[in-house]
């Protein structure tokens, strides 16, 4: 999981930077890709780091994502997009409700000691 956290956080950045020509995109609504992409961050950093507080990491993937917002302005046709940086936070909370499920799923499923 530690593995899976740093390739994804690194490839936000890497994607997230690349000049206006070269960005990929689904095709999907921009502010639902943004949304997703930091879901999975969050839950990934939670799998990662579950004795670190829940505020704690979903407090850093939000900051994340405000300065991967940010430092956009220095890549050529890119500009950072307030509501991207509430779709940024919107997907960090939704990571951090899958991560709750996830948990309850996975407590119920455990064999009673």
């Amino acid at each position: 999981m530690n593995i899976a956290a740093g390739i994804w956080t690194i490839g936000i950045a890497f994607f997230s930077l690349l000049p206006a020509q070269a960005a990929i995109s689904t095709g999907t609504w921009d502010k639902l890709e943004h949304s997703l992409t930091y879901a999975i961050l969050t839950v990934l950093l939670r799998g990662a780091c579950p004795k670190r507080p829940q505020i704690l990491v979903g407090t850093l993937c939000a900051v994340y994502g405000l300065v991967i917002e940010g430092a956009q302005y220095l890549s050529p046709g890119r500009h950072p997009d307030f509501f991207d940086g509430v779709a940024n936070g919107l997907g960090v909370l939704l990571g951090i409700a899958l991560y709750q499920v996830w948990l309850k799923v996975r407590h119920k499923m455990q064999p009673e000691r």
